[in-house]
Parts: C-alpha cells; sequence; structure tokens
C-alpha cells in the first residue's frame, strides 16, 4: 500500500490529537543528538521501500533525487545510501533477501506509519493556524494592542504625535 493511502486510515479526530505513542515504541530511534526519525532522509529511505522500490539501485537513483533537490549537491555517491541501509539493517528496520530484494521489518513498518501520521498530524495543524482567517485574527489582535500601546504610551508622555499615530493605527484597522 502506498504511503498516500494512510491517509484514509485516519479520522479527523485522530489527526487533531496526533500520536502520543511514538516515543514508547521506538526509544532506540529518539536520541537527544538526532532529529525525530520523521524530519531526516531516512524517513524518506524507508518511505520509498514501503511504497514499493526494492532494489538497491532503484533506491540509489531515487534517493540521489532527493539528495540533490534538497542538499543541493551535484554529487551525490552511493555510500550515502549504503549509510542509511547500514543503519537500517543495525535497527532492525529493514531486511536484505540473497536475490537483492529489500522489504521492511514489521518495526520498520510502523515506524513507516507512525511518522506519516506525525506528518498528517503537523500538515492539519499548520493548516489551521496558517489559514487565512487565522492570520487576518491575529494581525487585527496585534494592530489593536499596538494601537493601544501607543496611545496609552502617548497620553502618559504628553505627546500629541504619538497619540495621533495610535488612533491612525486604529484607522488602518478598519481598512483590514
Amino acid at each position: 500500500m502506498p504511503l498516500s493511502d494512510l491517509k484514509l486510515r485516519f479520522s479527523k479526530k485522530e489527526l487533531r490529537n496526533g500520536p502520543h505513542t511514538i516515543r514508547k515504541e521506538f526509544p532506540d530511534l529518539y536520541k537527544q543528538s538526532e532529529h525525530e526519525p520523521h524530519m531526516n532522509y531516512f524517513y524518506g529511505f524507508l518511505g520509498l521501500i514501503y511504497d514499493g522500490i526494492n532494489t538497491i539501485e532503484d533506491l540509489k537513483v531515487k534517493m540521489r533525487l532527493i539528495f540533490i533537490s534538497s542538499t543541493k549537491q551535484l554529487v551525490v555517491e552511493d555510500q550515502d545510501v549504503e549509510e542509511y541501509l547500514q543503519s537500517a539493517k543495525k535497527k532492525k528496520l529493514i531486511i536484505v533477501e540473497n536475490d537483492g530484494i529489500i522489504k521492511l521489518t514489521k518495526k520498520g513498518i510502523n515506524l513507516v506509519e507512525l511518522c506519516y501520521y506525525i506528518n498528517l498530524h503537523n500538515t492539519y495543524w499548520m493548516k489551521k493556524v496558517f489559514s487565512e482567517k487565522t492570520v487576518m485574527f491575529v494581525t487585527t489582535l496585534s494592530l489593536i494592542v499596538l494601537s493601544l500601546l501607543k496611545i496609552i504610551i502617548g497620553f502618559s508622555l504628553g505627546s500629541q504625535g504619538m497619540i495621533n499615530e495610535g488612533f491612525e493605527n486604529f484607522t488602518d484597522i478598519i481598512k483590514i
């Protein structure tokens, strides 16, 4: 099943609340010095395997595209992909069969699905926070606070210019 089909498994409530168990299920992948698993190329590597790209050569081609587009490196060596391969083997997330076919273990599948769930959760809240309505509300609220602050400071200092500027900012709110 491709990663894009996983979105259908989660309700709006689940996307809103988000996963709370990933640190408990995968404590070895959450070290202080590293980022969370879904925030790096390792997750992209496992996601490609999950999507059905299961030979080392195909993975190298796809990962090379990811590296070049995001790191702006023109030269990507096979070592870069081999590092992820060895790391995934060491963490027991993949199995390499005799004929060169790479498969995710149960732990690897769970990690990819949970990381995708985290990405869906983050996307849900980013859509809410960065919606036009929310941005306009925060902008209006900020203008009101700053205008009132200018007016209050203007009265306390006895500055007519500052008071006028505070009232001008209030008229800007009406324009918005």
